[in-house]
């Protein structure tokens, strides 16, 4: 039987990728890490009601004694690394737990499959675009360039992810994700914060220079949808390099994300949603454009922006509805 270990299932991605798994039909053992000390562990399995679907590991990945235990009790054929501390704001005011949490639970992964999982097939790192600093355009041969402190962690554990597969042939699959938005986001992001305001005040916010700050948006379920299925890709195409994942619409502005879900907000709810123009934020970075080959496979699919957006519009509305 099938056995994948999907690290961070107390958050935003591991959860929607185990959502994922769930909604294929997946049939074999599906195990899920939560940090033991996150005081919402059960919050985002049970809104996506697989809770009792997945076998949950309340462990910490720092530890490498817990994590050598799990990989010689479960000996996972595929392994997905999620977990990570990934709000760049907190990484510039703690630079030290989280590069201590990324790179030490990526290297404790890696080591204990090394040293006791000898039939693993695929293990997934989930690293980020940010690895290429603001370079427009960067392909996946493109170098690293170093940065604020959650883009080195990033960077950091890539490298090692790379290291271990190069040098003990692990089959180790890295994949660089663009900005991912969608169902379950409760992170301090543009996208979660506007629909909040929205649905709680009537109101959205747009910053001064929110016109000029440019990412590239993925919906959640398009990305876990597209790394569930690359292990397959990679052995179809043989190739043996780091993924970009992102669509293939370009940058978008803050400003025109608030104004999208203003629009939504005012056709969904029928009324009018006040804009509050703000003073610059703090330590906010320009993301442009990424390129990734993986559209150019027959299978790769990706959700439109705008269709996407609503989507995500209408989940929260029914959360908060519902809590």
């Amino acid at each position: 039987m099938d056995r994948i270990l999907v690290t961070g299932v107390d958050g935003f991605i591991g959860s929607n990728f185990c959502r994922v798994l769930v909604e294929k039909g997946f049939k074999g053992d599906l195990f899920g890490t939560i940090f033991r000390d996150n005081p919402n562990k059960e919050v985002h399995l049970k809104i996506f009601g697989i809770d009792e679907y997945v076998k949950k590991i309340e462990c910490s990945l720092t530890n490498l004694e817990e994590v050598f235990s799990i990989i010689k009790k479960y000996k996972p054929r595929r392994i997905y690394h999620f977990a990570a501390q990934a709000i760049v704001k907190n990484a510039q005011v703690n630079p030290y737990f989280t590069f201590h949490n990324n790179f030490s639970s990526t290297l404790n992964l890696l080591e204990a499959v090394r040293l006791y999982d000898k039939n693993i097939e695929c293990f997934y790192y989930h690293s980020s675009d940010k690895v290429y600093g603001d370079t427009v355009n960067a392909e996946e041969n493109h170098p690293y360039e170093v940065g604020e402190p959650y883009a080195t962690s990033k960077i950091v554990s890539d490298a090692l992810c790379l290291s271990y597969k190069e040098t003990y042939n692990l089959p180790i699959i890295v994949g660089r994700s663009c900005n991912v938005y969608g169902p379950g986001d409760f992170n301090k992001r543009v996208i979660p914060n506007t629909i909040g305001e929205i649905l709680e005040r009537g109101t959205a916010t747009i910053y001064e220079g929110d016109d000029l700050m440019l990412r590239q948006y993925i919906y959640v379920g398009d990305l876990c949808d597209i790394i569930s299925q690359l292990y397959e890709w990679v052995s179809v195409f043989a190739f043996d390099h780091p993924w970009n994942i992102a669509p293939t619409e370009g940058a978008v502005s803050t400003e025109s994300i608030v104004k999208n879900l203003v629009e939504i907000g005012q056709r969904i709810l029928n009324k009018e949603i006040k804009i509050i123009t703000k003073g610059k934020k703090e330590g906010v970075i320009k993301e442009i454009q990424k390129q990734s080959l993986l559209t150019s496979l027959p299978y790769y699919k990706y959700t439109p922006l705008k269709k996407g957006l609503e989507k995500t519009f209408l989940w929260y509305m029914r959360y908060y509805e519902t809590t």
